[in-house]
């Protein structure tokens, strides 16, 4: 099968490459405005950019208006390394931004934001959450 794959980030690859390994011809893009003005009708697509919702919204939209179905691909556990510090700013901050577009608080994502925000600061940008604790343990 032809599979549509947009995003090949720190989930994404890996996605890609276990579907390559499965026998699928996949057609590969990532951080391009254009991807879908060569997708025929009918071909699966998988999304697996981080981008803030109401992007992902505006894609999946443009993609159906093309005959083309955007299907879901949350994120899964199994792969080594965890989810780094630098990875969870990021999407704080897009969750923290679409909160504010909505008009929503997001108190308690401030304040999670700072704590990662203090281990990129530490250098600690590449390990998962588990080293928080670290910034503690120096100032002791």
């Amino acid at each position: 099968m032809r599979i549509a794959f947009i995003g090949l980030g720190n989930m994404g690859a890996p996605r890609a490459r276990n579907l390559i390994k499965a026998g699928h011809q996949l057609n590969l893009f990532d951080l391009n405005k254009a991807v879908l003005a060569g997708i025929r009708p009918g071909t699966p697509t998988v999304n697996c950019s981080t981008i803030d919702p109401q992007t992902a919204r505006d894609v999946s939209k443009a993609a159906a208006a093309k005959g083309v179905d955007m299907g879901d691909a949350p994120a899964s556990r199994g792969y080594t390394g965890g989810f780094g510090a630098e990875l969870m700013l990021k999407d704080l901050g897009l969750a923290t931004e679409a909160a504010r577009q909505a008009h929503q608080p997001v108190i308690l994502g401030a304040v999670a934001q700072q704590l990662y925000q203090a281990m990129s600061l530490r250098g600690e940008g590449g390990k998962d959450f588990s080293a928080i604790v670290e910034g503690y343990r120096k100032n002791d």
